[in-house]
């Protein structure tokens, strides 16, 4: 229907416009310049950046007449000509000038360029979304299609840089009974995909928790934004239990996990990427795998049963999944030497890259992902932009690792450091305030060698051991100077943004993992 729409009205006088030009929608315009061959001079380019380079080969094909850049850029919206537009993710779908246009023209006259791709193919898409997790849950499954299906699979959308167009480089292509897209879809992405009314034939919702506050007007939009993954047409969802509540999804055709159920899927799989959330990931990935195979597996029971019968096929192809990057990722270990009362001790340094973790929730994930085993320890950095997410959770994470004495310390960097740490001192009944400490300067100060790390750490155990002593707690101590090896856990888990020092998320955890990786 919506193809047919655009065929036609590139056979009229009446216009499109793309707005916002990042690296979806340069996609879309190549898509439609080279395979659709729509007119280029009926499209309209908008885009509140005024810099854009307009000598690029997709650019120079249109009329520099129908350009809209810099603050007015949605005057677009008023050329008596346009008929549809096709907006950039990042754009709040429910602008009031949208909402305007979308009055005037019909609900799906602002939606995404994604939708050409979903109608066409929604019987062979599995649609990824969720506040986290959505990135690991996509690969997992694109991975999972691929090695134990033996299907044709390609991984895009999102994150990924890659626009599901670009494998669409013929308009009457049909796709072949082995084809598949895992299409990991954002909030954004799925408001905007909502107007025209279109879900993917199955998908996955990892959670809901709260973020995005910055650009959805409240915790019920954005809840629903996701919803649209599911709401329109015979759909098969699977979905961690938490979105009960939450979201407005009511159909017997769902199949929600709870951890224990998660558990009981991968109890056999030796899963190595740590976290209980990572095991929903796999049991949710595991279910959409079973449910291609068979149809008939849409339950707990049946997907265990499938579980079961494909173990060592499973087993096999899980060992050689890699984690994506900046995801609780191991990028290094080191064994130092160290004494404590003078015996020889072994400290094992860990060190981890979760800096794509930019909201508590997540943060509270990798804390939990820590082990509590008796002898190891936390280093948790937190960093950036306070984005204004709930941070009752991540203060109550910390304090119970404190309580357990896992925790070695925090680092409190950027606003959302300093807002964390003045809850947690509110929590245990002090009010005070706290200058803001910035991630860069953290590290200098306390990340100068590994020889640096180690004799910091030595004397924080001293420290310890003669609060054990003090307070009478002999056993604890015993059994601590009992252990021949100690580790500790350096995790950067952001939960704020990055633009405070860096360009993006990616940026600082680069910045991290290559200061990590030189140290010496």
């Amino acid at each position: 229907m919506y193809l047919n729409q655009l065929i036609q009205l590139n056979q009229s006088n009446r216009k499109i416009a793309i707005i916002g030009f990042g690296k979806e929608n340069q996609q879309f315009l190549e898509w439609l310049l080279n395979v659709v061959q729509f007119n280029p001079s009926k499209i309209i380019l908008a885009d509140k950046n005024s810099d854009i380079a307009l000598d690029g080969n997709l650019i120079s094909k249109l009329d520099k007449s129908n350009f809209y850049f810099g603050d007015s850029y949605l005057d677009c919206l008023l050329d008596s000509q346009l008929d549809w537009v096709f907006k950039a993710p990042g754009i709040h779908s429910l602008k009031r000038e949208f909402q305007e246009f979308r009055k005037n023209k019909g609900d799906f006259a602002v939606t995404s360029g994604m939708i050409f791709f979903l109608e066409k193919f929604k019987d062979k898409i599995i649609g990824i979304t969720g506040t986290k997790g959505k990135s690991t849950t996509s690969s997992l499954t694109a991975f999972l299609i691929k090695n134990i299906l033996n299907q044709n699979v390609e991984y895009c959308g999102n994150t990924t840089g890659i626009s599901p167009y670009s494998f669409w480089q013929d308009l009457d292509y049909t796709a072949k009974p082995d084809d598949y897209w895992v299409i990991e879809l954002s909030s954004f992405q799925l408001q905007d995909i909502g107007f025209a009314k279109l879900s993917p034939a199955r998908s996955i919702i990892t959670n809901y928790h709260i973020d995005h506050q910055d650009q959805h007007n409240n915790v019920p939009e954005y809840w629903l934004a996701k919803d649209q993954i599911f709401l329109h047409g015979e759909n098969y969802l699977v979905a961690n239990h938490q979105i009960v509540g939450k979201s407005k999804l009511k159909n017997d055709n769902i199949l929600l996990f709870s951890e224990e159920n998660a558990r009981r899927v991968t109890s056999k799989l030796n899963f190595h990427l740590p976290g209980e959330h990572n095991l929903m990931n796999l049991a949710e990935a595991l279910a959409i795998v079973a449910n291609i195979q068979n149809k008939d597996n849409n339950s707990v029971d049946k997907v265990l049963n499938w579980v079961e019968n494909n173990q060592s096929e499973i087993l096999q192809n899980l060992s050689n999944f890699q984690g994506l990057p900046h995801r609780f990722e191991l990028i290094r270990q080191d064994k130092l030497k160290i004494k404590i009362r003078n015996l020889d001790k072994t400290l094992n340094l860990v060190w981890i890259d979760d800096g794509y973790a930019t909201e508590s929730d997540a943060v509270v994930a990798a804390i939990k992902s820590v082990p509590s085993t008796f002898g190891h320890f936390l280093w948790l950095w937190l960093a950036g932009v306070d984005k204004g997410s709930g941070l009752k959770a991540l203060v109550d994470a910390i304090l119970e690792k404190q309580i357990h004495s896992e925790l070695y310390s925090v680092e409190y960097c950027g606003s959302v450091g300093k807002r964390t740490l003045s809850e947690l001192y509110e929590t245990v009944g002090t009010k005070q305030d706290f200058p803001l400490v910035k991630l860069k300067d953290t590290v200098e100060s306390e990340l100068k060698s590994l020889a640096f790390v180690a004799e910091k750490f030595s004397k924080w155990i001293e420290n310890y051991l003669f609060e054990l002593e003090q307070s009478d707690q002999n056993d604890v101590l015993d059994e601590l100077l009992s252990l021949n090896e100690l580790s500790l856990h350096i995790v950067l888990s952001p939960s704020g943004s990055s633009f405070d020092e860096f360009k993006n998320a990616g940026h600082r955890a680069d910045w991290w993992v290559e200061l990590v990786k030189n140290l010496a």
